[in-house]
């Protein structure tokens, strides 16, 4: 992991939200292939980010099971989109994984944002990697 921050994102298929302000939003993490057995986070269903998911292949992300709880509820997420909007890009969750608690035991679920996606690093968009000479 290299990152996170909250990122705010709509559901593909449903109502876009009129602004960034009205949409839901999650932590973000930039990971890569071996992060989720590095971490020890539990996979619940599907598959986790791989070496194949570069910046060639299509955009994918893992969602933790908060995430498809909150957003998801009754039906499978591994397959629908998502768009995240600050990237202006679509990617298909691929896996879900089980919630890692980022705030430590005390925290109020209802203030903390709960759910969070794993994000391919190199399928970060161009525009937002820097450029190393």
């Amino acid at each position: 992991m290299i990152h996170d921050s909250e990122l705010p994102f709509w559901i593909e298929g449903r109502p876009k939200p009129d602004n960034d302000n009205d949409m839901p939003q999650a932590m973000f993490y930039l990971v890569e292939s071996g992060f989720q057995p590095a971490m020890g986070i539990t996979l619940e269903r599907g598959r986790f980010v791989s070496d194949q998911d570069n910046e060639n292949a299509p955009t994918v992300v893992d969602i933790d099971d908060s995430f498809a709880h909150k957003y998801f509820r009754i039906e499978i997420p591994s397959g629908q989109h998502v768009h995240i909007a600050e990237f202006d890009k679509e990617a298909e969750i691929v896996g879900v994984v089980g919630h890692v608690r980022q705030w430590g035991p005390g925290n109020d679920p209802k203030a903390a944002i709960e759910a969070q996606f794993y994000y391919p690093f190199m399928q970060l968009p161009a525009k937002l990697m820097p450029l190393v000479r």
